[in-house]
């Protein structure tokens, strides 16, 4: 084999090859958790309560949670369990009637799951 053939089958080896890890890095990865968040209701009273369940977090990661509305504020820093979840609750609603956001955060993993939350007046 020549020189010049030796290099271009080189050349045609090395683009094959970044192709290919082109295509993986663009290929969506089904077996890489989306975090989520859910809460117990999406509606509650001034002085009411709820839950907030997360999943899709990496194992053991410190997730932030935090709301924006009217008020915004860090609720605080807690850790996923084994399997990335993490459940929070009961929380007592004592903010001004609105809407907000309730937010997740991997402090790691960078993921990021929120939920609204409409807060009512007290009854």
């Amino acid at each position: 084999m020549s020189p010049s053939t030796a290099r271009r089958l080189l050349a045609a080896g090395v683009l094959a090859a970044l192709a290919a890890a082109v295509v993986l890095l663009l290929t969506p990865r089904p077996w890489v958790a989306r975090a989520q968040l859910s809460l117990s209701v999406n509606r509650v009273s001034v002085g009411g309560r709820y839950f907030a369940v997360v999943s899709g977090f990496e194992p053991g990661e410190d997730l932030q949670f935090s709301w924006t509305g009217r008020t915004s504020a860090v609720i605080g820093v807690f850790s996923a369990d084994p399997d990335g979840r993490y459940r929070d609750g009961p929380i007592l609603e004592r903010d001004p009637p609105g809407q907000y956001a309730i937010t997740a955060t991997g402090r790691r993993s960078g993921r990021v799951a929120s939920a609204p939350l409409w807060l009512l007046p007290a009854d």
